[in-house]
């Protein structure tokens, strides 16, 4: 599966599902610090763990798992530009993105996050749409806000830090399917 989309800068991003041929991408994604510091334990993903959570994505022999989705976006150069993940769970559909630190403020999260909205909408039309984002990460709160998310009212907070307090943002599933 191939889609494209068009950032905000007018660039157009193909979006497409994982392949076992990205697993470089990904580590340099997963290794990043930058690009991890508000995901989990905000440390990099050791390569143990990326390889287990590359093969679950894959669901080992490139069969996609029908629990986690992985889609990868390129430029129409061929730049690969961010991955966006999809997790099915029974009640909601969770939402998670990472945008390669060089492609930051181009407008690519905001499409990657449009595009899954569409996608996950189209499979799960009845279900909402969640995202987790730790409360200091600004520009996630925008992004999924300006996708039509809202914050919930009460938040998580680990009593070791403010920093990681989290925030579950949600969409509402579209009003033509709900009851």
């Amino acid at each position: 599966m191939r889609e494209t989309t068009t950032s905000p800068t007018g660039e157009h991003l193909s979006v497409r599902a994982l392949r076992p041929d990205d697993l470089g991408f990904v580590r340099s994604l997963a290794q990043d610090e930058r690009v991890v510091r508000f995901v989990g334990d905000g440390k990099p993903w050791t390569e143990t763990y990326l390889q287990r959570r590359f093969a679950d994505a894959l669901a080992v022999g490139g069969t996609p798992n029908p629990e986690t989705r992985w889609f990868i976006a390129q430029t129409a150069g061929g730049t690969e530009v961010g991955l966006f993940a999809l997790t099915l769970r029974a009640a909601e559909t969770e939402v998670g993105y990472w945008i390669a630190p060089d492609e930051w403020g181009k407008g690519y999260a905001t499409r990657l996050v449009e595009h899954g909205v569409t996608l996950a909408e189209k499979e799960r039309p009845a279900v909402p749409i969640v995202a987790t984002i730790l409360r200091d990460n600004v520009a996630s709160r925008r992004v999924v806000e300006r996708v039509g998310f809202t914050a919930d009212p009460v938040v998580t907070a680990d009593s070791a830090t403010e920093s990681t307090v989290e925030m579950t943002y949600r969409r509402a599933p579209r009003r033509e399917h709900t009851q």
